[in-house]
């Protein structure tokens, strides 16, 4: 049990650190929306902080489909970021903000191929008759819900502070909506997992 529980929170932790290495690269590009290699990195950053953050339940398959498809749109966006009249044509105020948007594209594809290692199968039932599948869905769910209410504080500072310091923080404001909304979701599933396990607790003791 052990095992497939540190897999599960391995997963998580790469998966947030994809989602804050998305989010400074979507952030950064914004300066360079009018372009179009600033909107596919942009374009592209967003999409994986959305998966990132979301936790959404599929396949094994899929999951590492959605990895590697994942990677291989960063992978492209930085390029293309990179060869782009963006860095060569930026101004001093908009330099900073076009490299740091490419080397986090870098790293967030780096972040995403590491994490090919650690997909995990579908998560126990939460609904399972299975005692010990209970258990390990809870245990798991526990510790989704303390980093989801970890970046649910980061991601809503970090919103507060960049509205406060710069014109769009459209990113940031997106990111602490989502992780809001997972940290609700997880909350929820978790209530509902321990509801259960207490009626079937309820049920046997009644029983004997």
């Amino acid at each position: 049990m052990s095992i497939e529980v540190g897999l599960f929170k391995r997963e998580c932790i790469l998966r947030k650190a994809v989602g804050v290495c998305a989010l400074v690269a979507s952030a950064a590009a914004v300066p360079f929306k009018d372009e179009v290699a600033g909107k596919v990195g942009g374009g592209v950053a967003c999409m994986v902080l959305y998966f990132s953050i979301m936790d959404i339940s599929y396949s094994y398959n899929v999951k590492r489909f959605t990895a590697v498809v994942g990677a291989i749109a960063l992978l492209c966006a930085a390029l293309w970021l990179a060869a782009s009249p963006v860095l060569p044509t930026c101004s001093s105020e908009t330099c900073a903000a076009a490299y740091i948007s490419v080397v986090f594209l870098f790293a967030t594809c780096m972040l995403q191929t590491v994490a090919l290692r650690f997909v995990s199968p579908a998560m126990p039932s939460p609904t399972s008759e299975d005692a010990f599948a209970r258990i390990r869905a809870e245990a798991i769910l526990r510790f989704q819900l303390r980093l989801d209410v970890a970046f649910a504080g980061i991601f809503t500072l970090a919103a507060i502070v960049m509205s406060s310091l710069t014109a769009n923080a459209t990113a940031f404001v997106v990111a602490a909506f989502l992780q809001a909304l997972q940290t609700a979701g997880t909350y929820v599933v978790l209530q509902n997992v321990r509801q259960r396990s207490s009626r079937i607790e309820a049920t046997y003791i009644e029983s004997t």
